[in-house]
């Protein structure tokens, strides 16, 4: 059976019984979402398969993958790249004293005859010196035992003999100084030995001086994580370079279908890591423009790789100087299905893949090859953008000036040396990159205008760069010269390509054209278990996604959410979109709304929200950034055709959601709660309060990321406030007085009352002090802060702590989960006390151990009547999110001074929405 069949997963089924002969619970859990998922012998998608690699990493479960269509697992290896001999632990490997001996003294002859560049004569030189620490090369105890004065009339040869006169070299040299010859490359790696404590999993070669721990092949996806995990626990830091073997179909029709999405696949990948590489500051960070083996694939070397795949020569299919190496890797006995007289493709991912992008890299490549589903993928040949195209067809919109100069830039780039033979076309390919037709390559729009300009403004300063280089050059005439002058040129050309690369953010654009989508969404509806069916109340959720790239004005801004609001029109077949005017929007009045009714007659907005802004005399101005805010209308949808409509609109315009930095607002209508006698819906509303307060921890470690703490912030649960509520049977009015006064709202100055997980203001707002009922801008510094509990209507409570679902996937089990909570509250007899299930200690433990949570988010998802299968993208996603660590959190102050409520009773009928 090819591909990734069943019959795979019980064969590791029966590996890993256990000795009463029954799977491992976790594993059968594990296996079972599989069958569910997948069906009984038919092949899974690769969203599907995708989410099973990443719950395969919560469980550390055994596994092993095929690509489609063949009989040969993949094989997994690392490289772990460093240059600092010291960083390597002790007993991992020893010194060849005899190697080393020889080495130095021939190293210091030839230098003595001027043959090689003056490193060691100059070390040795300066042996005793102990002024800087960085260069201490003595031990203490040597620099005790011998004068500088004696140590200056011995020749570089007597030097070297006294420090391997011990037998131990260690005992005269510091670890310092060794780790300086290594890294001036007078030693060479690849001459150490191993040492007693060196892993089995690892081998040390040297790489233009620098160290390479080269791993061996694992086929089990557990094997290899463990084994790099291994690695960089005793090394303190991410490995990212990595090797993915894999096999191509035996059939030569196969193979050719596959090709041209199997090389988008790489080439997507590839310009991923690239402008996420090329983001990075090089003031900061050293940049990668000019690194000769982290290229980009011009369209010679895909086509000249897919001719190699269709007749099946993976022996001659070779293309390793890129972010995504190309390579061919001669099978070996030890891995299984591999022959040893064959050679197999390997995808080797060199740079830019480390943290929550590397595992995303891996995942989504292995996904990809072993489903065979390259659904929402272009083939590589159905667009034009070649990067090694000459300069006029890649930018033929620039003028006759422009591109003058820049052929004659690109004719001037000096000759450069390198074991890369096609280095400086590399480099050549990457400097002209920005200037390509990026919205040709991706399905998406890439920012409109804002885009344009940016790659307008890299045009200009390319060209006043080429500019400056070719009249220098002009008038230089020393070598040397030369070489300054070209560092400085590439110095100022990494500048403006990460300028580009900033304010673009081409990174985002290709990591969301290469994220698996889900071909199918679950049932959103759930079954009532009590007289109220939960799926007809009403919700209106806020539903937010991020820009691409940050609109510098109001202007840019306004065109990217004109253009939403056509685009989303047509997709709901809109009747009617107008502008909506409000000065006192969020406080500060400066965002733009758009009123859209769809063929049905509902109506949506679409806003600017999170807008950013600067302050004069207390007067905002010059507003930026932000998001695209699309609240929906208050409905009880029964599919998902809408949601996933505004999903796959959004993602065309390049705007998609991250759960780091925007939330989806549930907004629950309270009308079934008020529609029961009075005394009746307040406990009901209680029993849902006392529900997610039992509950809080989990729901929290489900759908709300650490960076979402300020806007929606956990409150305490005193034990005045349980006690009061346990025995609550009274009114809405008694219930409203009771939250208010035991501050069952977020009471911290400089935050709204309204910021908190569960948002019941609400039921309070009708109460409040006429001075409370304003709205504020909470970031104008001229604004004297005070409680505002207005802006929102008293027919609702509102869930805050909600992330933006990133998909349409997560997005339908949000709409599940809160009915779930809906129906368990009002739907059981008799009432909720408020009796804790977990606690911060859980919490933490379910950070630290991926299996406890994951087992105590399916009996939370069971309880709630939920299927555990169903919500497995939720459950990997969510640890995934909770694993970032925030800094110390500022102190909070209280206001002191909450007037008293107003004294007129309140009652749900005086709502007046």
């Amino acid at each position: 059976m090819s591909g990734l069949k069943v019959a795979d997963f019980e064969a590791v089924i029966q590996k890993h019984r256990t000795a009463s002969g029954a799977a491992r619970p976790l594993f059968a859990i594990f296996f079972a979402a599989f069958l569910a998922w997948s069906g009984l012998g038919q092949e899974t998608s690769c969203y599907d398969l995708w989410i099973r690699l990443r719950e395969q990493k919560l469980h550390s479960e055994p596994m092993t993958l095929k690509a489609k269509d063949t009989e040969t697992e993949m094989a997994f290896a690392f490289e772990k790249e460093g240059s600092w001999f010291p960083e390597l632990p002790k007993g991992w490997f020893e010194l060849d004293q005899n190697y080393m001996k020889r080495a130095l003294q021939i190293r210091a002859r030839a230098e003595a005859d001027g043959k090689k560049e003056n490193i060691l004569l100059k070390m040795l030189k300066h042996y005793l010196d102990a002024s800087d620490p960085k260069w201490i090369m003595a031990p203490a105890s040597v620099r005790r035992s011998i004068t500088k004065a004696q140590w200056s009339k011995m020749t570089p040869q007597e030097q070297i003999e006294f420090l391997f006169e011990s037998g131990d070299i260690l005992k005269r040299l510091t670890r310092t100084g060794l780790g300086h010859l290594f890294y001036e490359e007078v030693l060479n790696f690849a001459r150490l030995r191993p040492g007693p404590k060196k892993p089995e999993s690892v081998n040390i070669t040297d790489d233009l001086g620098s160290y390479e721990l080269v791993s061996r092949g694992e086929t089990n996806r557990k094997a290899f994580q463990e084994m790099r995990k291994e690695i960089e626990d005793a090394l303190d830091g991410p490995i990212g370079h990595q090797h993915i073997v894999h096999a191509w179909p035996a059939d030569r029709e196969a193979r050719a279908k596959l090709a041209p999405k199997y090389l988008e696949l790489l080439d997507a990948g590839t310009w991923f890591l690239y402008w996420r590489q090329m983001e990075r500051n090089p003031e900061e960070v050293e940049s990668i423009l000019g690194h000769e083996y982290l290229g980009i694939y011009p369209r010679s070397s895909l086509k000249r790789l897919q001719d190699r795949m269709v007749e099946g020569d993976s022996e001659h299919a070779r293309d390793k100087y890129r972010m995504i190496g190309f390579r061919s890797m001669r099978g070996r006995e030890s891995m299984p299905g591999q022959d040893p007289n064959q050679f197999y493709p390997d995808f080797e991912l060199r740079s830019g893949n480390k943290g929550v992008k590397r595992d995303f890299m891996e995942d989504m490549l292995q996904a990809r090859l072993a489903s065979g589903d390259y659904s929402g993928l272009k083939e590589f040949n159905s667009h034009s953008v070649d990067p090694g195209a000459p300069v006029r067809k890649i930018a033929p919109d620039l003028s006759s000036e422009q591109l003058s100069t820049l052929e004659a830039f690109e004719a001037a780039m000096p000759k450069l040396r390198s074991a890369n033979r096609q280095y400086r076309k590399d480099l050549r390919n990457k400097i002209f990159s920005p200037l390509l037709n990026w919205e040709e390559r991706l399905p998406m729009d890439l920012g409109g205008e804002s885009f344009k300009q940016a790659r307008l403004k890299y045009a200009e300063d390319l060209t006043a760069i080429a500019k400056e280089y070719l009249k220098r050059q002009a008038r230089t005439q020393k070598p040397e010269s030369h070489e300054r002058l070209w560092e400085e040129t590439q110095q100022e050309i990494e500048k403006a390509v990460y300028e580009f690369a900033h304010a673009t953010k081409l990174s985002k654009a290709f990591e969301s054209y290469l994220v698996p989508r889900p071909e199918q969404l679950p049932d959103i509806r759930v079954a009532a278990s009590g007289p109220v069916d939960v799926n007809k109340i009403d919700l209106g959720i806020e539903f937010s996604f991020r820009f691409l790239n940050s609109p510098a004005n109001k202007t840019e801004a306004g065109e990217r959410i004109y253009k939403t609001v056509s685009e989303l029109a047509k997709a709901f077949g809109a009747s009617e979109v107008r502008d909506l005017e409000d000065p006192t929007a969020h406080g500060h009045g400066l965002g733009m709304k758009f009123l859209m009714v769809d063929e049905n007659g509902k109506k949506w907005r679409v806003e600017w929200d999170g807008v950013q802004r600067f302050y004069r005399q207390g007067k905002p101005y010059a507003p930026q950034g932000g998001h695209i805010e699309i609240p929906s209308p208050k409905a009880a949808p029964q599919d998902m055709t809408q949601i996933k409509a505004l999903y796959e609109t959004n993602r065309a315009l390049g705007q998609v959601p991250n759960r780091a930095a925007g939330g989806a607002h549930i907004n629950i209508d309270l009308k079934p709660f008020f529609s029961l006698p009075e005394t009746q819906g307040a406990r009901k509303f209680v029993d849902f309060l006392s529900h997610f307060e039992n509950n809080r921890e989990m729901i929290q470690f489900l759908w709300q990321h650490p960076y979402r703490t300020a806007a929606a912030f956990p409150l305490e649960m005193t034990p005045s406030l349980k006690e009061k509520l346990n025995r609550f049977s009274g009114t809405w009015d008694d219930l409203a007085r009771l939250l208010y006064d035991e501050r069952y709202f977020n009471p911290y100055v400089s935050r709204k009352p309204g910021y908190t997980q569960l948002n019941a203001t609400a039921l309070m707002s009708g109460l409040v002090p006429d001075a409370y009922r304003e709205t504020i801008d909470i970031k104008n510094p001229s604004t004297e802060w005070f409680p505002a509990f207005g802006g929102k209507g008293t027919d609702r409570v509102e869930l805050r702590l909600f992330d933006a679902p990133p998909d349409e996937y997560l997005a339908a089990l949000q709409i599940k989960y809160i009915r779930a909570l809906l129906n368990k509250s009002i739907n059981t007899e008799g009432k909720t006390d408020i009796q804790k299930k977990y606690g911060p200690e859980d919490f933490q433990k379910w950070k630290e151990d991926a299996g406890s949570f994951s087992e105590a988010a399916k009996a939370h998802l069971i309880d709630l009547g939920l299927d555990p299968k169903e919500f497995l993208p939720l459950i990997v996603d969510a640890h995934q999110v909770q694993q970032v660590e925030l800094p110390k959190p500022k102190p909070l102050v209280e206001f002191p001074d909450f007037l008293p409520l107003q004294e007129e009773r309140w009652s749900p009928s005086q709502n007046n929405q």
